[in-house]
This record gives structure tokens, C-alpha cells and sequence, in this order.
């Protein structure tokens, strides 16, 4: 059981470890340089992109009559060969190398929205099974292009540009800088693509066409280049430097954590020498669960804790996004109890909610139209915008999130380095990459001074795949298709919490017939991308989550309980490496008549004076949230 020392809720942390990227961004000496393959190399006849006049490989006329180099279109098959050079670089070495080498040509997505459409459909499949590929090996285990097993589940042409891919690396013409030989391919491409858009913008407006259509070309440009983003993704100051601009932030200013209302949970995601909290800025939370599990009912414990301790640690008027793809937005207010003559109505103005549907263009909105609003308190007060800038937000849920035309693979991709370098890092320009829309296309106005260094906390919630057999989601004692282990966690400490009588497995919890089975993270729905940007990943488990009725009549508390409460959530990853597995809860009827998770340990130890809470007085179910410190209104003052 999670133990509950006293604990000084006030202590702020010491500066996080700062991030340091040290790939080699300079520019090699050979770009421009193909390597020796030629045309009669690639797996496939050239001729049906060449009958499209938009990808001929003759160049086009550069503006003026001058050869202008990078503002002709990369020919297809150029851009194949650079592709196919920077993945050979893998060859025999450590499956993560070939993992950063895939993430970075996703995330540049004009490179491949440059090929037709049949050789960008067949390249995609590349890229596809190679994740698939390092996503079952070891991280340090080495590539082997002759051997990926994942290509039988692709047809011809992706398997031919995998053996041209093997016969690249086997020759020793793969490139030797392939970060930097990538990024020069990248700015090639995106300034061909930007004088074409700013041609097609000039175009429009010489030909006095419709103030929509030129409108609409103003939102299509692009930045010319991609260096600049380049040198400041690298970094080009020293660690010393880093640090001394990181300490110069933060002097004076607080160490902000939101809690989650569960103690339990809270210690579970807090390092020593940190205020006890759930997430902090910068970080992302993905939960998973089952149908019926409980992910409604957490989202409202999480989303009013997070409100309310913003509201302890002094920040009155930042607000909380609750961002969601199904229900109508009244019922998850009327949810979240904060409707006039509710206990927490106090909180309607902080929480901000919205029925995004699948539209990742709506959820960018929604942080756009908070970041204007904030802009606006800001100038009309006289007070920092940081004091009104969101500083955690939630999603009900990522895999419904997506726009027309993407495969779920692309759009579970897109959303989540949406969350995770544009959201969470509060980076316009990786909000438009990721979004499609631009700010300052949006507002009219430029992207704010003063908030570089906001960052923002997500809480993202995701659904689990369903099982093909839905027999094996029920134990039956002494099957063979329902191991113990499939249904509980192992317990390898001194003091095993049960112990199966039958086999003497130790286990974390008894398993009783037809309890119902637990799930991994790799039964989340959708890309590894998901999981690979999470800092932390919980999940939520219930032993009974159907047929599972009210007792007739109430308990000794007066309250009416579910006939089984058992609940709890599973840790499959964290950040510090959490000392427990699991944070042991009930999932039970709410004063109020809902149906929420309860920490009955952290109330019980609560009850004995073992820590200290926000509130004068506590109700069962209510956030058990800790004591912050005063803000001081001086706090970030600079003389």
C-alpha cells in the first residue's frame, strides 16, 4: 500500500534538467550530391508520376529569368533517392537511431506531401513498417533492412523500396551526416513550396480575383526556409548559458504542480524535493481504460482538482480546458457539478469547455481564442499575460481526433505532436505545423511577447482496443486461456499483498471468478506516438464494471453503495519511476448520486492527522488537495 509520510506540501523544486539536443544539424558537404543510383534503380516504372505535368522533372523558370537554385521543385525520384540514403544510414546500427530518423521525416510533412500521390502512398507504407519494425526490437538492437518481418503485411512497391533502401546501405553510399543530409533535403523542398505559394498569392491579387480566393492564398504561405526553427531546436548556447537564463526565469517564481484530488495518485507522480502534484507544465498524462471503467467520472475529479488548486496556489483567472469529441457540452458541465446551486459552481468561470467533435482545427482554435483573451486582460489590466494563459487542458478523447482525408495512423500522429510540441511547449510555430492554422491568421495580430517560456500540462484521455475474444475478459479459475497474471499484477516483494491459494502466486490483489481483466498500454488504440509522448501513462481498472448493481439498502454511513467497489489505476509508465505499482481505490455512488473513484486509503490516513488539506472541512469524495504556499504579489519582480 502506498505509504503517507508527513509531508511538507509548501516545498517548492529545484530547476528541472534541462533538455539538450546534440544532433549534428550542419550542413553536410555533399547535399545536392545524388548518390549513384539512377533512375533504372527504383522498384517501379517512373511513368506514372511522370505523366503528371505537376511533378515533371525539368525544372521550372526561375522568377526573373535568373536560376534561383532552391525555388525549383525537387524531382520525385531525387527526393526517393535522398530518403532512401538518410534510412540506409541505419543499417547495423541501434533501432533508435532509425526511430529518430522516421520521427524527423514525419515531422517535416512537406517532403512527402512533394511526391504524387502513388509514390507518397507507397513511401508511407515504408515508414510504417519500419516503425513497426523498431517499435518490436530493442532499442539498442541493430537494423538489418534484409529482415523486416512487418513487410508482408505491405504490397510490392513497398517492399521494393525497402530492398533498394538494404542495397544503398550494403554499398556504402548511404549518407554519412543523415540528420543534416534529411534537413537539407526539408529546405530544399520548403522553399520551392514557398515560392509557389507566394506566386499562386501574387497571381490572385494581379488578376483582381474574389476577396475570399485572395484570402485564401494569404493562409496558404509558408516560411521560406526552415533554419531558423533548426538553430533553435539544436541550441545554440552552451549548457552554462542555458542554465543561467532558465535560473534568471524562474527566480522568485513558484513551482507549479496541479494536483488530482487523490493522494494516493499525487505521491505516486512526485519526486522528493517536489509539492506533492499530479502533472506539472511541460508534462502529459495519458489515460486509458476500458468501457465502463470510469474515464468520465476521473476526467471530473481531475479537471475540478485542477481548478481548484489553481485557485490555492493563487491563480484566480487562468483558465482550465476541457476539450471533448462526443457528449454536449451541458453535460459535461452539469458532470463537473459547477451549474448555479452546486458545490463547485465557484468554478464555472475558470473552466472552459468545449465541443470540438473531431476537429483538430477546433481544439487549436479554442487555445488561440484564450491566448487573444488573454492578451486582451493583459493589456486592459496592467498584469502579465501569464496570469490569464491556460495552464493545463484536457482531451476526451485523442483518437476521435482527426481531419478528412487522413488515415487514423496520420491523425493519431498529427495530435499527438500537436500536444506535445505545440501545445505543451506553447510553440506557434509548431501549433501551425501540427494545426494548419496559423495565429496570426487566426487573430489578426502577431503571436504574443512574454509567454516563451509558458508551458502547459495535458491530460489526454485514450480508448483501448477491443479484444477479439471477449471470453478472455472474464476469469474462470483454473483456465488455461486465463492466466492469474492476465487479471492482477505480480508482487515480488517481501509481503506479497495475496497470494493465490491455488498456485501460490504472489499477486497485488486478489483475483475473484469472473473479475474482469487488466489491460497494457499496448492495447491503447492507435500510433505508438501516443505512448511515446506521454510522460506518464495510467490505466484505469475496474474488477467489476458491468453487472454491478446498487445495494438495496444503504450502508452504515448512511450512503448507497455498488454492490463491488474494487478499482484502482495502474502505472505503465512514469516519469520518476514510482516506487508502487498501482494506487488501490473504489470506484462507488457519490454523495450526489454520480459515480466517482474514491482514495478510501488517503481518507483514512487523512483522518489519523497523517497529512494536511486545503479545506476546512471533508466530505467523502471530495479533492483531497494540498496546502500551497501565499504567492507573493512581488513574485517574478525584477530591480
Amino acid at each position: 500500500m502506498t505509504d503517507f509520510p508527513t509531508h511538507d506540501d509548501s516545498t517548492t523544486s529545484s530547476p528541472a534538467p534541462l533538455a539538450y539536443d546534440a544532433d549534428d544539424w550542419a550542413l553536410p558537404d555533399e547535399v545536392g550530391a545524388i548518390h549513384s543510383l539512377t533512375d533504372d534503380d527504383l522498384p517501379y516504372e517512373p511513368a506514372p508520376f511522370d505523366e503528371d505535368p505537376g511533378f515533371d522533372d525539368e525544372a521550372e523558370p526561375a522568377v526573373g529569368g535568373q536560376d534561383r537554385g532552391q525555388s525549383e521543385r525537387v524531382p520525385p525520384r531525387e527526393i526517393v533517392r535522398e530518403l532512401n540514403s538518410v534510412l540506409a544510414s541505419s543499417q547495423a546500427r541501434p533501432a533508435s537511431e532509425l526511430r529518430a530518423l522516421i520521427s524527423q521525416i514525419r515531422a517535416s510533412s512537406l517532403v512527402l506531401a512533394e511526391l504524387p500521390e502513388d509514390l507518397r502512398y507507397a513511401y508511407t507504407g515504408v515508414l510504417e513498417a519500419l516503425e513497426f519494425e523498431v517499435a518490436c526490437v530493442s532499442q539498442s538492437a541493430p537494423i538489418d533492412f534484409s529482415d523486416i518481418p512487418g513487410l508482408v503485411n505491405n504490397d510490392q512497391d513497398v517492399a521494393d523500396l525497402v530492398a533498394n533502401i538494404h542495397q544503398i546501405a550494403v554499398s556504402g553510399t548511404a549518407a554519412t551526416k543523415p540528420a543534416a543530409a534529411f534537413r537539407a533535403l526539408a529546405e530544399r523542398i520548403q522553399g520551392s513550396h514557398a515560392r509557389r505559394k507566394y506566386l499562386e498569392a501574387v497571381e490572385a491579387i494581379d488578376t483582381l480575383a474574389p476577396a475570399s480566393v485572395k484570402l485564401a492564398k494569404h493562409e496558404e504561405l509558408v516560411p521560406p526556409t526552415t533554419q531558423i526553427a533548426v538553430v533553435r531546436e539544436s541550441g545554440t548556447l552552451s549548457a552554462a548559458e542555458l542554465i543561467e537564463r532558465h535560473l534568471a526565469k524562474n527566480s522568485g517564481a513558484l513551482s507549479v504542480g496541479h494536483s488530482s484530488g487523490l493522494r494516493t495518485l499525487d505521491l505516486a507522480f512526485t519526486a522528493p524535493g517536489e509539492p506533492v502534484h499530479f502533472i506539472a507544465p511541460g508534462e502529459q498524462v495519458v489515460i486509458a481504460g476500458a468501457t465502463g471503467t470510469g474515464k468520465s467520472s476521473l476526467l471530473v475529479t481531475l479537471a475540478r482538482s485542477a481548478a481548484q488548486d489553481e485557485i490555492n496556489w493563487g491563480f484566480d483567472e487562468t483558465p482550465v480546458i476541457i476539450a471533448h469529441t462526443e457528449e454536449e457540452s451541458l453535460i459535461k458541465i452539469r458532470n463537473l457539478g459547477i451549474l448555479p446551486g452546486s458545490r463547485w459552481h465557484h468554478l464555472a468561470r475558470k473552466v472552459h469547455v468545449t465541443m470540438i467533435g473531431s476537429s483538430r482545427r477546433r481544439l487549436t482554435e479554442m487555445v488561440y481564442d484564450l491566448v487573444i483573451a488573454a492578451v486582451i486582460r493583459s493589456q486592459s489590466s496592467g498584469r502579465a499575460i501569464t496570469d490569464f494563459l491556460p495552464k493545463i487542458g484536457f482531451l476526451d478523447y485523442i483518437q476521435s481526433v482527426t481531419e478528412t482525408g487522413e488515415s487514423e495512423y496520420e491523425a493519431n500522429n498529427t495530435t499527438a505532436e500537436l500536444i506535445l510540441r505545440g501545445f505543451q511547449a506553447f510553440n506557434p510555430e509548431e501549433i501551425a505545423k501540427f494545426s494548419g492554422l496559423d495565429f496570426r491568421t487566426y487573430s489578426g495580430m502577431p503571436w504574443p511577447e512574454g509567454i516563451e517560456d509558458h508551458r502547459m500540462a495535458w491530460v489526454v484521455f485514450a480508448q483501448l482496443k477491443k479484444p477479439d475474444d471477449e471470453n478472455s475478459l472474464y476469469y474462470k479459475k483454473n483456465s488455461r486461456a486465463h492466466p492469474l497474471l492476465d487479471f492482477t499484477l505480480e508482487d515480488l516483494s517481501d509481503h506479497p499483498q495475496w497470494i493465490d491459494p491455488d498456485t501460490g502466486a504472489p499477486c497485488t490483489w486478489a483475483v475473484l471468478e469472473n473479475d474482469y481483466r487488466i489491460f497494457r498500454k499496448n492495447q491503447i488504440k492507435g500510433s505508438s506516438k501516443i505512448l511515446d509522448n506521454a510522460t506518464n501513462i495510467v490505466l484505469l481498472h475496474r474488477s467489476r464494471p458491468t453487472n454491478n448493481p446498487a445495494q438495496p439498502t444503504p450502508g452504515p454511513d448512511g450512503r448507497v453503495h455498488l454492490t463491488d467497489t474494487r478499482a484502482r489505476l495502474i502505472y505503465d509508465k512514469t516519469r520518476n519511476g514510482s516506487q508502487v505499482m498501482y494506487a488501490p481505490l473504489e470506484f462507488d455512488i457519490s454523495p450526489t448520486g454520480g459515480a466517482q473513484f474514491f482514495d478510501g486509503h488517503a481518507e483514512k490516513a487523512l483522518a489519523e492527522g497523517r497529512f494536511h488539506i486545503t479545506a476546512a472541512s471533508y466530505e467523502p469524495g471530495d479533492p483531497m488537495l494540498p496546502i500551497r504556499p501565499t504567492p507573493s504579489p512581488l513574485s517574478g519582480t525584477r530591480y
